[in-house]
């Protein structure tokens, strides 16, 4: 793991350094990678291929300043040594902040400071940039400005802008890289929430959920009695890994423990098994989310989520057993009303078979898809799927979520089963490894279906904005045998949406090489937003129609 550095430190360095190192280094974007690197304890030493000695001070483990990052060779300070390692360290963050800029309940008549306004039109600026050369083009130069506009945010108070910043950087250094990682659905994703945070934090009213915030707020809860449920593993484009432990009280409400810091995958496994951060404790959330908790002095944020303060005092009474009558009842809840208030899912279902990387559930005599979602392939997720899906087909318990965008499929978050006896009769799907030896009768092959997720009518637009997101304007072009599909499907409005979005990417001149002489200015960028929430809206409608078909259950027969 490398050190971090002060968000504003790439261009500031880029300020400085001759353009032709710069581009040197953006045709060799991994050159420092191939260096030493030492960490030798408050500094780290980098040893080029040719000797040269770059040292990096930390200051609270951060480097602060450019003055903390000097290089042996003859052409320091404005020497390509430095860019190149700087370029590879990851943004540093407050340790107080949250991974996602948590957002409190709306609030209106907000008004922003001048440095505030600032901020936020060089957060849109930045993403239409993005827009305008595509995530493919985006060098050093924009990268730079990202880190800086996050940086700036994060400065003025704009938290959401700062956490959108980050997680948009980390996209566009996968992409450069070559990571596995990479998504271009969330890339997209990314790219319209810094826009519409930008944009939205230049009108008015101005809501409070747009500015976010850095520090939860926590309001004592007494003492309560909670019931482990599961362990989360979270995996975020911003840098962040851990994992969240549910608990629930005897009325079903649920609460959560929280391990999540700037880290690779690797830390989710390591924050499973390492100590919780509620005082009294000596456990880790492998045992926290099997365990019965006894808090006093409790302190709870309006998401759930438990404090740890000086006051707060926690005891384990005992095993939480998903068969208990506190328990129990979450999973007789009707499925529609599930379905219509909670974030959490428990159902009932036996496994079908596999369709490609899903399982095929069945529960009330209906199919269902089960996948895990965004996570990478070295914790054992899709591992524990595939060995489902050769598991007799017997009634099993699970916990899931929705899955944002597809019909009918669930997030799997946990499954009970005959697992080891220290597992209390239930895995963690993203962090408890499942063996072959758990299940009796296991097959050799998988049961594979042929079940296939609904499409969306508008599918076709998504992945053009993808892809516009990507590459940039010069591949927006007229696509009209889409367009009659839209309009076969009567959406209308995709087909305006697009068509304008087509000729303001295609406005302007090019040079002989092809290249555009000017940017397209905002109009872009808010063209590309409006498709994108258009799509976004769309998909919610469609989904809780699917759904709600679903919740009343098969037809009878005539």
């Amino acid at each position: 793991m490398k050190p971090v550095a002060a968000g504003n430190l790439l261009s500031l360095l880029l300020a400085e350094t001759p353009p032709r190192l710069v581009k040197k280094l953006e045709s060799q974007p991994q050159l420092a990678e191939e260096w030493r690197w030492e960490n030798q304890e408050q500094q780290w030493l980098v040893t080029t291929s040719q000797g040269e000695k770059v040292r990096l001070e930390l200051r609270q483990g951060v480097l602060q300043s450019l003055e903390d990052l000097s290089c042996s060779c003859l052409l320091a300070p404005r020497c390509l040594h430095r860019l190149a390692v700087l370029s590879l360290l990851p943004v540093g963050v407050e340790s107080s902040s949250e991974p996602e800029g948590s957002t409190p309940g709306p609030a209106f008549g907000l008004s922003l400071s001048q440095e505030q306004r600032k901020a936020a039109e060089d957060l849109f600026a930045a993403g239409s940039r993005v827009l305008q050369v595509g995530a493919e083009g985006c060098g050093l130069v924009e990268q730079g400005e990202i880190q800086r506009v996050a940086f700036q945010c994060r400065q003025h108070g704009l938290h959401r802008g700062a956490a959108a910043a980050a997680r948009l950087l980390s996209s566009l250094r996968w992409l450069r890289d070559g990571k596995s990682e990479f998504s271009q659905a969330e890339l997209a994703g990314q790219l319209r929430e810094l826009l519409e945070v930008g944009l939205r934090l230049q009108q008015q009213p101005l809501s409070l959920q747009w500015l976010g915030q850095a520090r939860r707020t926590y309001q004592p809860a007494g003492a309560l009695k909670l019931w482990g449920l599961f362990s989360e593993a979270v995996v975020t484009a911003s840098g962040y890994a851990g994992c969240v432990t549910y608990l629930c009280d005897r009325h079903g409400k649920v609460f959560n423990v929280s391990d999540v810091a700037p880290g690779s995958w690797e830390r989710a496994q390591q924050a499973y098994r390492a100590g919780t951060t509620l005082p009294g404790l000596s456990i880790g959330h492998q045992q926290l989310s099997r365990r019965v908790l006894l808090i006093q002095s409790a302190t709870v944020s309006p998401d759930g989520r438990l404090g740890s303060g000086q006051a707060v005092s926690a005891a384990i009474t005992g095993a939480s057993l998903w068969s208990e009558p506190e328990l129990q009842a979450l999973w007789l809840r009707p499925w529609e009303r599930q379905l219509a208030e909670q974030d959490l899912l428990f159902l009932e279902a036996s496994v079908l078979g596999v369709e490609r990387e899903a399982l095929i559930l069945e529960k009330d005599s209906l199919p269902l898809r089960l996948v895990v979602s965004g996570l990478p392939e070295g914790l054992p997720a899709r591992d524990n799927l595939a060995l489902l899906g050769r598991a007799p087909a017997a009634p099993l318990r699970w916990i899931a979520r929705l899955h944002p965008s597809l019909e009918r499929t669930l997030v799997g978050l946990a499954v009970a089963g005959p697992f080891p006896q220290d597992w209390e009769g239930r895995a963690n799907l993203g962090l408890d490894r499942l063996m072959g030896a758990y299940f009796p009768n296991l097959q050799v092959r998988p049961r594979e279906l042929a079940s296939q997720p609904a499409l969306l009518p508008w599918s076709g637009l998504e992945r053009l904005l993808w892809r516009l997101a990507q590459a940039g304007r010069s591949c927006a072009h007229p696509d009209e045998p889409a367009c009659r599909v839209w309009l076969e499907h009567r959406l209308e409005g995709a087909v305006r949406l697009w068509r304008a979005l087509v000729a303001q990417a295609q406005s302007g001149s090019r040079d002989l090489r092809g290249h555009w002489l000017a940017d397209s200015g905002p109009g872009l960028a808010l063209h590309w937003l409006a498709a994108m929430l258009y799509l976004e809206k769309g998909r919610q409608t469609w989904l809780r129609e699917c759904w709600s078909q679903f919740s009343e259950g098969p037809a009878e027969p005539d």
